[in-house]
């Protein structure tokens, strides 16, 4: 999952920065804001890895010392996993959120009706929420279906 993430934020950050010399120069953009971006793009997957595999150990490890039927863990698994789809799904929806509204900030600030000291204003906040709220829901759930049924089988 985090490849198309990573290529989207690298065309993003791309599409900004060519935008920003095409403007006004190499001058434009800022070297520790780059800098920042570019180190978390390479250890951010790694994060992730390091963390999965310390949730695994620590799954494993209650596990195997519970004195449950298989049974009655799978089907508390069956209900966990649905708790981590939904904090998961809305990770990735508030991050997507994020992206789209910094993107409105900015072409705000381009057409000189925000200043870049300003806050970001709220209605853009709810307009990208209701968005993506919109988008997953009406069509949403066939990504859902794909990746949840067709491409693998997910089990608890």
């Amino acid at each position: 999952m985090a490849g198309p993430a990573v290529l989207v934020l690298h065309a993003l950050i791309g599409g900004l920065a060519g935008s920003a010399i095409a403007f006004g120069g190499v001058g434009k953009l800022i070297p520790a804001g780059l800098i920042k971006i570019s180190i978390f793009i390479v250890l951010a997957p790694i994060i992730g890895m390091i963390l999965g595999i310390l949730n695994q150990l620590i799954v494993n490890f209650f596990v195997k010392r519970s004195e449950q039927s298989p049974k009655r863990l799978n089907h508390l698994f069956k209900r966990l996993q649905l708790v981590s789809a939904a904090i998961y799904s809305f990770s990735h929806g508030s991050n997507d959120a994020q992206k789209t509204m910094g993107i409105l900030f900015a072409l705000l600030v381009a057409a000189k009706k925000l200043n870049m000291d300003d806050s970001m204003p709220v209605w853009i906040i709810f307009l990208c929420h209701i968005m993506i709220a919109a988008g997953t829901m009406f069509g949403g759930f066939r990504i859902v279906r794909t990746m949840g049924t067709r491409l693998t089988k997910l089990t608890p």
